[in-house]
């Protein structure tokens, strides 16, 4: 990956961290010590490394080691895909090239799994679909070292 495109995806996830952890300033304080644990948990279950703390410092320290390309590789390609699957995600790509939001409903008949709800809340929210879309689509999906 070029220098160029490594700060600029660097800079969105800096920049995206309430969509990409599930978490705004109007959730509750336990909603979010539970998601942050769930999701640490979940990181440290795939081999990253890093000192506890608020989002913006672990960020940092999964972006020091082990940098941009292995956390799209290692974790943000395969949690999108096993999150959404091929049905969605053709779908989504379809309403992204078309410039529309997804319909819910179709996501729910697509089976959109229930097991993380805080990313399937923030994708609902149409403002929200666009911080996942542009990057997915137009920077990471064909992405490869």
């Amino acid at each position: 990956m070029d220098d160029k495109k490594k700060a600029k995806l660097e800079r969105y996830l800096r920049n995206a961290d309430s969509f990409l952890w599930g978490v705004g300033p109007a959730d509750q304080a336990d909603s979010k010590k539970t998601t942050q644990e769930t999701t640490y948990d979940w990181l440290r279950g795939r081999g990253m490394e890093f000192k506890s703390g608020p989002y913006p410092f672990v960020l940092e320290q999964l972006l020091a080691d082990p940098g941009i390309e292995k956390l799209i590789e290692d974790v943000i390609k395969p949690r999108v895909k096993d999150l959404f699957g091929p049905k969605v995600l053709d779908y989504m790509r379809e309403c992204w090239m078309a410039g529309t939001v997804p319909d819910s409903a179709i996501l729910i008949r697509y089976n959109l799994k229930n097991g993380e709800p805080f990313f399937k809340r923030q994708l609902l929210r149409g403002a929200k679909w666009k911080e996942l879309a542009w990057v997915w689509f137009e920077e990471i999906e064909d992405f490869s070292e």
